[in-house]
């Protein structure tokens, strides 16, 4: 049952955006998903692959990582960049960091039922590198927009 948890974790992340972004919107920033996916290897691979951190029973393992992990937070891509509020620093402040507890509360509760594994690491840690996924996948979700002739994104 331990290695299907990452499937759990991609589907409960998959079905809450699902639930809460309408198909319009989901096809309009499909490529939040890519950006967030590519964060995410980015980031977690390497401290992964040096022990920082491990990953347990990924089932499939690509780049390091639970593939059911990165599927997962693609859908976390679009939720970020479809809820985060375009225009409004402060109020995006606000969302990035609650957006951080509420992946940090799946980080922890991965860890609580032995997916994950701090080895050199801690929690304070994975706030911080939260938010520059967050950020880098905004960053990058402004850059394509722009690059594609929809100048209305900025932070």
């Amino acid at each position: 049952m331990a290695s299907l948890w990452w499937l759990i974790f991609a589907v409960v992340v998959w079905g809450i955006t699902i639930a809460l972004v309408k198909w319009e919107n989901f096809k309009r920033h499909w490529i939040a998903g890519i950006i967030g996916m590519i964060a995410v290897i980015i980031i977690d691979s390497p401290l992964s692959k040096g022990g920082i951190y491990l990953f347990h029973q990924p089932m499939i393992q690509v780049f390091n990582l639970p593939l059911f992990y990165i599927i997962g937070l693609y859908a976390g891509g679009v939720f970020i960049v479809h809820f985060y509020p375009w225009g409004n620093p402060i109020k995006g402040l606000l969302f990035l960091i609650l957006a951080d507890f509420i992946f940090l509360s799946f980080e922890v509760f991965m860890d609580y039922i032995g997916l994950f594994e701090h080895v050199h690491w801690k929690f304070l840690y994975s706030f911080f590198i939260n938010i520059t996924g967050f950020l880098l996948t905004l960053y990058f979700y402004i850059i394509v927009q722009h690059l594609l002739g929809n100048k209305s994104y900025s932070i």
